[in-house]
């Protein structure tokens, strides 16, 4: 009758190896899933970030705009009354 016995040194022989493997797995799949991620991320970033340039571009008009308001209305209410 051939049995195999599983000793302390057949079972963790190979337990390293197994380990290893695992996480060598592990850390590929979670790269590619990072990389996925910053792929999509970037793309919004991209996105945020030419409508964020747009936004700012309408504000300093807009401030501008109303800077000149104020100097017409500070500039009407020093004109004396004729």
């Amino acid at each position: 009758m051939n049995t195999t016995v599983a000793t302390a040194s057949r079972f963790y022989t190979h337990g390293f190896i197994t380990i290893l493997i695992i996480g060598i797995i592990f850390t590929l799949i979670g790269l590619l899933v990072g990389w996925l991620t910053w792929r999509n991320c970037r793309v919004n970033a991209e996105r945020i970030e030419q409508a964020n340039q747009k936004l700012e571009t309408k504000l300093t008009l807009i401030n501008q705009d109303l800077l000149t308001l104020r100097d017409k209305i500070t500039e009407l209410e020093t004109k004396p009354i004729s």
